[in-house]
């Protein structure tokens, strides 16, 4: 443990006190829990963020195509308050980054943002009343909703069960958690992952948790601009991100891209008027261009000059099950909802 990890560590057993007693006041129902007699589906992590809760919130949303599925989150980063039930209409500030970008992509499929999972589950029950299926985002530790499945996400470079609690290390709350989880899915692997590894990993997460244990890893499409033309043409090329772990992704990028410059902003950055004048100046170089998430996309495609839009480029994520799980895991999930 390093200086800075010791000096942290009184807070961090501190906040692993009060996460347990909260914790245990679920368990013995002293805190009230909402369950609905309906598939709830929480996809969610241990760890403060990089896990890739977004990419597989949408790789449920294309599972579930052929039904009645709706989406409650939280709205992190917007800059409203309360409940909205969202339009195509409504911007990143309006509905925070990730549920804009759920929007975008899937604009038939009902989505609420609300603090209150409960008041945002029931409203748009009330509004949709021939809902199968809801997914949560980002709502493990918001046990006021008594998920039916809990889709817990950890990352192969960065997993729960080697991560310390909150200020020493990036858990919300105890690794014992995972106990919670009605299936593990590890993020971010390598493409080539051996069995001999995959094993290893089983082993640790099985001290946490009996849940089945998946494997995925991230497929990159080409970028592509708002306008659906694709990336040619541009040889000053610039990645910005602001996500928690962009390693992968500039990894991925520099394999057959130059890429002359990297702005790297904090998670959900609120981008300021400098940096909005700063990425304008940059695009309106000859044969510049910009690459950047989706969810980087949401909050500033209505920000930048219209010109400057045609030289942002968005890179598709997409989760892909190694191992020949894919099968596996589907069936999980649809079995739960024909159950429910």
């Amino acid at each position: 443990m390093n200086s800075l990890r010791k000096l942290l560590w009184p807070f961090s057993v501190l906040y692993d006190g009060i996460t347990h007693l909260r914790n245990l006041a679920f368990d013995k129902g002293k805190l009230p829990a909402s369950s609905y007699p309906l598939a709830v589906i929480n996809v969610g992590n241990l760890s403060t963020g990089g896990t890739g809760k977004s990419p597989m919130v949408e790789y449920l949303l294309r599972l579930l195509t052929n039904r009645n599925t709706g989406v409650v989150s939280r709205g992190y980063g917007r800059k409203t308050k309360g409940l909205i039930a969202s339009s195509v209409k409504h911007t990143a500030k309006d509905i925070g980054d990730e549920p804009a970008q759920f929007k975008r992509n899937f604009p038939d499929v009902p989505l609420v943002v609300s603090e209150s999972r409960v008041r945002g589950i029931e409203h748009l029950l009330k509004q949709y009343p021939h809902t199968e299926a809801i997914v949560l985002d980002d709502a493990y530790q918001h046990r006021y909703v008594k998920a039916g499945f809990n889709l817990l996400l950890s990352s192969f470079a960065h997993p729960f069960y080697k991560d310390q609690l909150l200020p020493a290390g990036n858990l919300r709350e105890n690794r014992k958690g995972a106990a919670r989880a009605h299936a593990v899915v590890v993020t971010k692997c390598p493409a080539d992952l051996s069995k001999a590894l995959a094993e290893s990993i089983k082993d640790q997460i099985r001290a946490y948790s009996t849940a089945p244990v998946f494997f995925s890893h991230v497929v990159y499409s080409k970028p592509v601009n708002a306008f659906g033309r694709s990336l040619s043409g541009h040889t000053e090329i610039i990645l910005l991100t602001g996500i928690a772990r962009p390693e992968p992704l500039l990894a991925h990028l520099s394999e057959t891209l130059h890429i002359k410059q990297h702005l790297k902003f904090k998670d959900h950055h609120n981008f300021s008027e400098r940096d909005l004048q700063k990425i304008n100046h940059l695009l309106s170089q000859k044969d510049a261009c910009i690459l950047t998430t989706q969810k980087d996309f949401m909050r500033l495609k209505n920000a930048l000059k219209k010109e400057a839009i045609e030289k942002l480029f968005v890179v598709p994520i997409f989760v892909r099950f190694l191992f020949g799980q894919e099968d596996e895991f589907n069936n999980l999930i649809l079995n739960y909802i024909e159950d429910c």
